[in-house]
């Protein structure tokens, strides 16, 4: 077996994030290897900061989510 590679996928709300999830499970994915969801956001304006932070994880992570079930349908039709 080959080295493990370390694929990354940008995390976004939009479909050609999905997309380009989707291609990268089809096309560079290899038994082993690793699957790194990433969401970047801006920090929030000074004013209300905790609570605009606290809703930007809050969306980062249920974008995550989204993302991770694209990853498991995969798994579970491959299998």
């Amino acid at each position: 077996m080959g080295e493990v590679q370390r694929i990354v996928v940008v995390v976004e709300d939009k479909e050609a994030a999905r997309t380009a999830l989707q291609w990268a499970l089809h096309n560079l994915f290899r038994h082993g290897d690793v699957i790194v969801l990433l969401h970047v956001f801006s920090p929030p304006p000074r004013k209300k900061k905790s609570t605009a932070a606290r809703l930007l994880r809050r969306h980062g992570y249920h974008l995550a989510l989204s993302f991770r079930e694209i990853c498991d349908d995969f798994f579970n039709v491959s299998e």
